[in-house]
């Protein structure tokens, strides 16, 4: 009776640690497209077309480094209610570590397509290149004086900061497709207030910021790793 116990049990064991363990694939590439957001001294910026491509290394299915490039444009054509105005060419480079939900839930096998467990959040750093075609508009700067009339061409460093899914879908196997789909906005801190051109001395509180909202296709491929929950 005991020997049927015992093998009973290992039997469970054995089917329990079966289903706390899956493969994934260490590498994948993003292309993506969307929307690019300045936020920097010209209020109500133009939303703008954005592009982008990143690699990506998994140190598991929830964890990985991006390592990416993006081009697109900040602009305000038309002047804002202060007359500021601007429009500057970009492209950006970034290394960013991000973590999803599911390296805290460790999920069964079975859910690790849920948009719960693979919704992330992740932070790097990055350069972005700006440069003008024209130069910005000028304006007045309270009882300073005038700002603008510049070109600024130049490079910066910026803090991106990212939350996202990805969509991930399965076989008929129940095995996980290469193909995968991405959501993620990232908004991303510079240390500089030249990118619009613009350096106030009027009610100027916060250096240049940006955001770029995208959805891409995700390809993974290499060699199957295997991945083990902690349940």
């Amino acid at each position: 009776m005991k020997k049927y116990i015992f093998s009973f049990c290992l039997f469970i064991i054995t089917c329990l640690s079966a289903q706390a363990q899956f493969n994934y694939r260490p590498f994948s590439v993003t292309l993506n497209t969307g929307a690019g957001f300045a936020f920097m001294d010209a209020n109500q910026p133009d939303v703008n077309v954005n592009i982008g491509l990143s690699g990506d290394f998994h140190f598991s299915p929830f964890t990985y480094l991006s390592v990416g490039v993006n081009n697109g444009k900040f602009s305000r054509k038309s002047p804002d209610q202060y007359g500021r105005g601007f429009e500057s060419n970009l492209t950006s480079f970034s290394g960013i570590i991000n973590i999803s939900l599911g390296e805290i839930t460790q999920p069964n096998w079975k859910y690790t397509r849920g948009l719960f467990d693979n919704t992330y959040v992740g932070v790097g750093v990055g350069v972005v290149r700006s440069s003008m075609s024209n130069f910005n508009l000028v304006a007045p700067d309270g009882k300073f004086g005038r700002v603008g009339g510049v070109k600024y061409a130049g490079t910066n460093i910026f803090i991106p900061v990212n939350i996202g899914a990805n969509i991930k879908f399965f076989d008929s196997f129940k095995e996980l497709k290469p193909l995968s789909l991405n959501i993620n906005y990232q908004y991303d801190f510079t240390f500089t207030e030249n990118i619009d051109g613009y350096n106030p001395s009027f009610d100027n509180k916060f250096s240049d910021a940006f955001g770029i909202l995208t959805f891409g296709v995700r390809y993974s491929f290499g060699s199957s790793q295997n991945y083990s929950s902690y349940r």
